[in-house]
C-alpha cells in the first residue's frame, strides 16, 4: 500500500473539486451501486452478476469521468482540469509499470466520488441533491473479487482526495480504514491468502491532494461515516484477466464490490481521445 500526501497541487485539487460540484449540480452523478456475484443453481450455467443499490452497505454518488461527465453540456465544469488529471493518471500508470514490472492496460476505470455529509443540503431529495441530513459510508469490501465479467480485472486501486484543507476526522468522519496483511507483498504486486492472522489496520485521513494506491484484490477497506461532504477521484488500473491470478473471497454475505462503469477509456497521452 502506498500513501503520498500532497501528491496533487492545491490549485488542481480545487479545480477538480469545483468541476465535480458542477457535475453534481447538473445531474451527472448517480447513486453508487454494488455488483453482487451470485451462483446460478445449475452447474451447466455460468455465474451471474447483477448490480443493485444497497444503502445498508454503501451511500455515495459517482460520476464516470469517461462517460457520465462527457454526456453533460460542454459548458458544465472544467474539462481542462479533467485533461490535466488524465495526464497525471497516465504518468502514474507508466510509473507503476516500471516499479511493479507488470503490464497495465491503457484502459482504466475512473470516477468522481462524492459522499454526502450530515451538513449537506443541496435542494431536492435525489441522487444529486439531498435535503435531509444524510451521511455517507461504505462497509468493508474488496475492489476485486475474482468474479468480474469481461476481459479485464482490477489490479491497482487509486484514490486522489479532493477535499479542502483542514479535514478533521474527529468531527468530519470519513476515515478510510485499510486492512493490510503484512506477511504478503505489501507493495501491490503480491497476493495473499484468506487468513485473518496478523491483519494490520491503517487509518487514512482524506486530506486534499493525498494519493492512495493499493492492490485491488489483497486490501480490504471501508469508509467510515461522513459528517461532511467528502470528494475524491477513484480509479482502477486494469490487467488482462488471463494475466491475473483469480482470487475469490469467501464471506458470509454476498460478494460486494464497486460496480463497473459502463465504459473504460485509454489514459495514454498518445492514444487518448475526447
Amino acid at each position: 500500500m502506498s500513501i503520498t500526501s500532497k501528491f496533487l497541487p492545491s490549485k488542481l485539487v480545487v479545480a477538480l473539486r469545483e468541476d465535480a460540484r458542477a457535475l453534481l449540480k447538473a445531474g451527472a452523478f448517480v447513486d453508487g451501486e454494488l455488483k453482487i456475484d451470485r451462483k446460478r443453481r445449475t452447474r451447466h450455467e455460468e455465474s451471474k452478476s447483477t448490480t443493485t443499490i444497497d444503502k445498508r452497505t454503501r451511500i455515495c454518488n459517482v460520476c464516470g469521468i469517461f462517460d457520465d461527465a462527457e454526456n453533460v453540456d460542454i459548458s458544465v465544469g472544467d474539462r481542462d482540469s479533467r485533461d490535466e488529471l488524465l495526464d497525471v493518471v497516465s504518468d502514474l500508470r507508466e510509473l507503476l509499470i516500471h516499479k511493479l514490472g507488470i503490464e497495465l492496460s491503457e484502459s482504466m476505470e475512473l470516477q468522481y466520488l462524492h459522499y454526502p455529509g450530515s451538513s449537506t443540503n443541496n435542494g431536492s431529495d435525489s441522487a444529486n441533491n439531498r435535503t435531509h441530513r444524510e451521511e455517507g459510508f461504505y462497509r468493508r469490501h474488496f475492489d476485486h473479487t475474482g468474479d468480474e465479467d469481461g476481459p479485464f480485472i482490477r489490479k491497482v486501486s487509486l484514490l486522489l482526495y479532493l477535499n479542502d484543507d483542514g479535514w478533521d476526522a474527529s468531527t468530519d468522519g470519513g476515515i478510510l480504514r485499510a486492512y493490510v496483511r503484512p506477511t504478503s507483498k505489501s507493495k501491490i504486486n503480491g497476493s495473499c491468502n484468506d487468513d485473518n492472522d496478523d491483519i494490520q489496520t491503517i487509518d487514512i485521513v482524506p486530506d486534499g491532494g493525498k494519493l492512495v494506491l493499493f492492490d485491488s484484490s489483497a486490501v480490504e477497506h471501508e469508509v467510515f461515516t461522513t459528517k461532511k461532504e467528502r470528494w475524491a477521484v477513484v480509479g482502477w488500473f486494469l490487467i488482462e484477466k488471463k494475466m491475473g491470478q483469480v482470487v475469490k473471497r469467501k464471506r458470509a454475505t454476498p460478494n460486494h464490490r464497486c460496480s463497473d462503469g459502463p465504459s473504460n477509456r485509454s489514459t495514454s497521452k498518445k492514444r487518448r481521445t475526447r
